[in-house]
């Protein structure tokens, strides 16, 4: 659903994902501090193969508020939401 528009090593959804890990961990560090935050944690594990700390840089995840932005948030978590209802009314795991 988000579109990258140039190659780089982290995808917006992996972005997403260290965003919310930072938010769940109650530290919720600004977005300089990411490689930081993540220096003594299994980043690979947490948010995909080839990943390091310092890759979850500012830039990547600007570039990600950038999409979600431009991509309309609401209608994103709307048709999440939406997907996730039919889901498990089929009774499907997701």
């Amino acid at each position: 659903m988000l579109p990258k528009n140039q190659s780089f090593k982290v995808f917006h959804g992996q972005a997403l994902v260290a965003m919310i890990i930072n938010g769940l961990g109650f530290h919720s560090s600004t977005l300089h501090m990411f490689p930081q935050f993540f220096a003594n944690k299994p980043v690979e594990r947490l948010i995909g193969p080839g990943i390091c700390a310092d890759d979850l840089n500012d830039d990547v995840l600007g570039r990600c508020l950038d999409a979600l932005f431009a991509a309309d948030v609401s209608a994103l978590s709307n048709s999440a939401v939406t997907w996730w209802s039919a889901a498990s009314r089929r009774g499907v795991n997701a």
